[in-house]
């Protein structure tokens, strides 16, 4: 590059750093904030003592999610927003105080048309054989719907309206409310919430709508059931959780997720909703994480109740790393950042970030369900997105009962467990190999492989019980790993090798001669990351190094 080619690229990256700025902050709602009070504090109190200060200019505290602390200021009593924030966040009660910003659906008009549902199972005919999700053969393993525990899963969407009476759509029913008689019969805190919940109307009254009702066919379509289309799952619940284009919005929807998995959790199953994932098809272009605080910190508190939250990232050709998105910047571990793919198994128009964006996913032309018993195409990366969150659900239908007791035990440490199943199984493509963290695009199958591998194999797939000759614990190991081989399998003097991920030899012996084979392996000073143990006769399995 020339030194006058250098300078034009500096000057242009600085406007375009101006532009997106101005792009945020045009966003930005007039004369609302969102609060997150500290915990045990009154919002009563708390919206007294700002009046103090401004006795003749009313201010008024919305609840979004009151469990977590967390409301809507409405009023701007000094005239100038960023002054009134910086003074309400001078309040002792308050721990986070941000604007409210108005968001952008992330829906882009469709491309020319594709075959139907390329991106599940393509074989070449348009497109690039082979540029698929692999999904049928994942479905030999599972289908969707139910854990071996006997749990329900659910997935949230959140998004723009839903048509629940479609023809190929199953939609999740809260069995503790009774409809229209004004109560809160579950104690969950929403009324009348028998069908969903709209986070923007504080009701239950959700709207019909094209991107929300395509969105869920592409998660959950039934399956096998001779009309339409197929989901990732064939009998998901869908729990349909309405938000408009403003932050306090998504914050409410948000809040109504963690209310229900938080409910689940309480009563033991009776009441609320297995939530495992969200779907996010919406954004802020060019925005910067640091100034939206709370909608970030959202995704660490379903995290916590081991709720995972894809994110669909900008619909333009440009590197998030640099230029910002929200909420696929956010740096939450629980949130994964998808962009969107082609049927060539190339970045279609989306960004694109080593750091920010997690994995690639079928978003370019897909069909699926709209409103009115129809179908039809569209194309970005909210289409991308529900591919993922349909998978992350698979997964726990697949998922062996010793993973499920895990889950039960530790869920915010098995869901991080699951989005590690999910990046280890991306079929690596060359345009997206130093674009994302995982180098590739979703593939259902391999995840589910890589799960089963790691943690179920010993009992077989679908949980089969099958005689267990082998096995590594505790998994994640932090300074002893312990293995054993059934006396039947493993010989005396059989040689045993640890690698690590690229392949070297970091620990290795011969099988001692218990009846039980045992061994214990030190694997303290190891760095964390992914190892393989393996004997002469090839068996291995993968584990993680904390």
């Amino acid at each position: 590059m020339s030194f006058r080619s250098f300078i034009w690229a500096l000057l242009a990256c600085a406007t375009l750093g101006l532009e997106n700025k101005t792009h945020a902050q045009s966003a930005i709602v007039p004369d609302q904030l969102i609060l997150q009070l500290k915990p045990g504090q009154s919002p009563a109190n708390v919206l007294a003592d700002l009046q103090l200060s401004y006795p003749e200019q009313p201010l008024h505290l919305e609840p979004l999610a009151p469990a977590l602390g967390l409301f809507r200021l409405d009023g701007n009593p000094t005239g100038d927003l960023q002054q009134w924030l910086e003074h309400v966040q001078q309040n002792t009660s308050v721990r986070i105080a941000q604007y409210n910003h108005t968001l952008q659906r992330r829906l882009i008009p469709s491309d020319p048309s594709f075959p139907l549902q390329w991106g599940m199972n393509n074989t070449g005919g348009l497109g690039l054989e082979g540029a698929d999700i692999d999904a049928p053969e994942a479905w030999d393993v599972s289908t969707g719907g139910m854990t071996l525990h006997g749990d329900t899963l659910v997935i949230a969407v959140i998004d723009d309206g839903f048509d629940r009476n479609h023809e190929d759509l199953m939609f999740w029913t809260n069995r503790g409310e009774i409809a229209g008689d004004g109560l809160d019969n579950d104690g969950n805190g929403y009324i009348d919430d028998v069908q969903g919940w709209n986070g923007t109307d504080g009701n239950a009254i959700l709207p019909v709508a094209p991107h929300g009702t395509h969105v869920c066919g592409i998660a959950a379509a039934l399956g096998d059931n001779g009309t339409g289309v197929t989901g990732v799952n064939w009998n998901l619940p869908i729990l349909p959780v309405y938000a408009d284009l403003e932050e306090d919005d998504v914050v409410a929807a948000y809040g109504y997720v963690h209310a229900m998995r938080a409910l689940y959790d309480a009563s033991n199953g009776t009441q609320g909703a297995y939530i495992v994932v969200t779907n996010s098809s919406f954004g802020l272009d060019f925005a910067q994480p640091e100034d939206f605080p709370i909608w970030c910190a959202m995704y660490d508190s379903l995290g916590a109740l081991g709720i995972l939250s894809p994110a669909a990232t900008i619909n333009a050709f440009v590197n998030v790393d640099v230029v910002g998105d929200v909420p696929t910047g956010c740096a939450s571990e629980f949130m994964i950042a998808v962009t969107n793919t082609d049927n060539d198994d190339e970045l279609h128009s989306a960004g694109f970030g080593p750091l920010s964006i997690d994995l690639g996913a079928p978003g370019t032309g897909v069909y699926s369900t709209t409103p009115g018993d129809n179908y039809g195409y569209n194309s970005g990366t909210s289409m991308a997105t529900p591919h993922v969150a349909g998978t992350i659900a698979l997964l726990y239908s697949a998922a062996c009962t010793r993973l499920l007791d895990a889950y039960e035990a530790d869920p915010s440490a098995i869901a991080l467990r699951m989005k590690d199943y999910l990046l280890q199984g991306v079929t690596i493509v060359a345009d997206l190999s130093d674009r994302t963290l995982s180098g590739g695009r979703l593939n259902i199958n391999q995840s589910l492989m890589a799960m089963l591998d790691d943690y179920c194999r010993p009992e077989g797939l679908n949980g089969v019980p099958q005689p267990e000759t082998f096995r590594l614990f505790p998994v994640p190991a932090s300074d002893v790993l312990y293995v054993e081989m059934a006396s039947s399998v493993a010989q005396t003097g059989d040689h045993w090798m640890l690698y690590d991920g690229i392949g070297r030899v970091v620990r290795s012996g011969i099988w001692p001669t218990d009846a039980l084979q045992k061994l214990e392996i030190s694997v303290e000073g190891l760095p964390a990351g992914y190892y393989v143990f393996a004997d002469l006769h090839r068996r291995s399995a993968r584990l993680i190094k904390e």
